[in-house]
């Protein structure tokens, strides 16, 4: 995977695979191109020339638009800000997709929704609130019910516990974890919050200057050798990681 906007090298050759039923998190400081990465896997972006990727042994990477309809259904998405309609109540986000595309009538999406609700412990109540009405933890767990309601077989999950205090990151990623291995999906997070990391990886890599610089499984993160991924990981100021 490569991708560059103008002079700009975001992407210089990204290279990983994830085995289905696998949980994949991609680590990284802020603008290292975790998010250009995700964007460009799902379609969001078109990445370089060059890039491939493959789903189920299909080169997926230049799909237009009118092709990934068929695609688009085996995704789920939680966006870094949660990305809630705000003129929607809470039932209606979680099954807009269903709605939308007239997959189900009001009563069976609505019931589905508070179905999925309570998947990520939140009750019947929420549903008929309004996205400006609910705590930020809240909101990540509606977002977290949205991206889990039609069942998909693959979740990426956009910086899950951005904005939240520990404790509530913690409750997310457990729910994360839960959700993922309850549907059997594959999964891709990026983060730069190492317990969340820690908690739902089963691979991890650190994307530093375009690349992965280190890839192994979760447990091995912190004996992983690489200075660069010790000093992420610790949150040392000084270290091979330019700051500038």
């Amino acid at each position: 995977m490569r991708k560059t906007f103008g002079n700009k090298k975001v992407l210089e050759g990204i290279d990983f695979d994830v085995e289905t039923g696998k949980s994949f998190v991609i680590v990284g400081g802020s603008g290292t191109g975790k998010s250009v990465l995700i964007k460009s896997i799902i379609g969001l972006i078109m990445p370089d020339k060059g890039s491939e990727v493959f789903i189920e042994g299909k080169d997926i990477t230049f799909l237009p638009l009118s092709k990934r309809e068929d695609l688009i259904s085996r995704y789920g998405v939680l966006f870094q800000g949660g990305a809630l309609f705000d003129s929607l109540s809470v039932w209606q986000n979680i099954v807009f997709t269903q709605l939308h595309q007239k997959q189900m009538n009001k009563p069976e999406a609505k019931a589905k929704a508070i179905k999925k609700l309570q998947l990520v412990g939140l009750g019947s109540e929420v549903a008929e609130l309004f996205p400006a009405e609910l705590s930020g933890g809240m909101q990540k767990r509606v977002a977290l019910a949205r991206a889990i309601a039609t069942d998909p077989d693959i979740i990426f999950f956009d910086e899950p516990t951005a904005g939240l205090d520990p404790i509530m990151s913690g409750v997310i990623s457990e729910l994360i974890s839960k959700c993922s291995h309850e549907l059997g999906a594959t999964t891709i997070t990026i983060t730069h919050d190492m317990n969340c990391a820690r908690r739902v990886a089963d691979n991890i890599a650190m994307i530093y200057d375009g690349k992965f610089i280190w890839q192994g499984e979760g447990k091995d993160l912190d004996d992983s050798g690489n200075t660069y991924v010790d000093q992420f990981i610790h949150g040392r100021p000084s270290g091979p990681i330019n700051l500038a």
